[in-house]
């Protein structure tokens, strides 16, 4: 993703530059019918991009992300902004642990609330996704909210699951959204496995 690991910067960070990357990628390396992985802002991406795209994946691994969740009201856009202000002397240090990007406080500000305000809009690309997705979902908190709205978050899933034979929870891991990569990197390739048997 631009911005993040070994990507270059970037003026653009919106969601549509996030999926015109991804499909680049894709067509770049001529992948056919590959399994699209994502955690947190990747897993909104792979969604959305899916959504656009029916027929060229095989299916979809969201690890703690892609939650139908609003959270768009200005109270909370603000303390977004006041979360990354207060943090940016940390991002670079993050950065370096692929927990942020190399990104200014504001541009990280910038994609979590774009995320958010957006993040209704998934119930409409659950419903255009046949293929198989499968989510791993973090027990415990994340960076910015406290447990109530982690868990508010989570559970917008539950319609959803309801609604589509295709979407499914995986795994339920004990880790916080930040921890789950590094401390249960088992239950994502389990998953990435398990959705390759069954298709």
């Amino acid at each position: 993703m631009r911005g993040r690991g070994r990507s270059h910067r970037s003026e653009d960070y919106s969601l549509a530059a996030y999926e015109r990357d991804l499909g680049a990628v894709i067509d770049g390396l001529q992948l056919d019918n590959p399994v699209l992985v994502g955690w947190s802002l990747g897993a909104h991406t792979i969604l959305r991009w899916a959504a656009a795209h029916p027929g060229c994946y095989r299916g979809l691994v969201l690890v703690d992300g892609g939650y139908p969740f609003a959270w768009g009201d200005e109270a909370e856009r603000e303390k977004t902004r006041k979360l990354f202000r207060r943090q940016a002397w940390l991002l670079p240090l993050l950065a370096r642990f692929g927990l942020a990007g190399h990104m200014t406080a504001q541009q990280h500000a910038d994609v979590v609330i774009e995320l958010n305000v957006c993040a209704p809009q998934l119930v409409d690309a659950f419903d255009r996704i046949g293929a198989p997705i499968e989510i791993i979902v973090a027990a415990g908190g994340n960076a910015g909210s406290d447990a109530d709205d982690s868990a508010r978050m989570r559970a917008s899933l539950d319609s959803t699951l309801a609604a589509h034979q295709n979407v499914t929870v995986f795994r339920t891991v004990a880790s916080n959204h930040l921890q789950l990569l590094r401390r249960d990197p088992g239950a994502v390739v389990d998953a990435i496995r398990d959705l390759i048997a069954r298709t």
